[in-house]
C-alpha cells in the first residue's frame, strides 16, 4: 500500500490572558490545515485521524508518549483530496519553546498510514509582563 503524505499546514494563533492580580497560563491557539489523503491512497475517505504535538521532533518511536491534540474528538476525515483544517489550545503553552505536530489516519479495516510531515512552530516570547503591585491612589486638592 502506497503511504500517502499528509501536507500539513501549521498557523500560530496567540492568545494571551492576564488578571489584574497575577497572571495566568499562557494558552496558545494551534490551526492546522492539511489534504485528506482519502481510504486507500488518495480515494475515497479515511476513517480516523489522530493529531499529536510534542516539544521534541515526532518520530515512530516517541508517537505514543506524544501529547494527543484531541482531548475531546478529532475531526472526522472528509473525501479524499478534500482541505481540512483542525483548531486546539496548547494549555499552559511554555515561551520560546518549538512545538511538533503530525497526524496519523486509519481507514475503517484499521490499515493506518505512517506519519505526515512534521512542521514546527515556535512560541517566542508568550510571558507578559509581571502585575503592578505598588499602584498608589491619592487626592490631590
Amino acid at each position: 500500500m502506497k503511504l500517502t503524505t499528509i501536507l500539513l499546514t501549521v498557523i500560530l494563533l496567540f492568545y494571551i490572558s492576564c488578571s489584574v492580580l497575577d497572571s495566568e497560563p499562557m494558552n496558545v491557539d494551534i490551526r492546522l490545515t492539511w489534504t485528506a489523503p482519502g481510504d486507500s491512497n488518495n480515494t475515497g475517505t479515511a476513517t480516523t485521524y489522530v493529531i499529536k504535538y510534542n516539544t521534541v521532533m515526532i518520530t515512530e518511536a516517541n508517537w505514543d508518549s506524544s501529547i494527543d491534540a484531541c482531548a475531546v474528538v478529532c475531526p472526522n476525515p472528509n473525501i479524499a483530496e478534500t482541505a481540512e483544517e483542525f483548531i486546539f489550545t496548547i494549555l499552559e503553552a511554555e515561551s520560546d519553546t518549538d512545538y511538533y505536530f503530525a497526524i496519523k489516519t486509519a481507514d475503517e479495516k484499521d490499515n493506518w498510514s505512517g506519519l505526515s510531515n512534521i512542521p514546527m512552530v515556535t512560541t517566542g516570547d508568550i510571558t507578559p509582563p509581571n502585575w503592578i503591585d505598588d499602584l498608589v491612589a491619592e487626592i490631590v486638592n
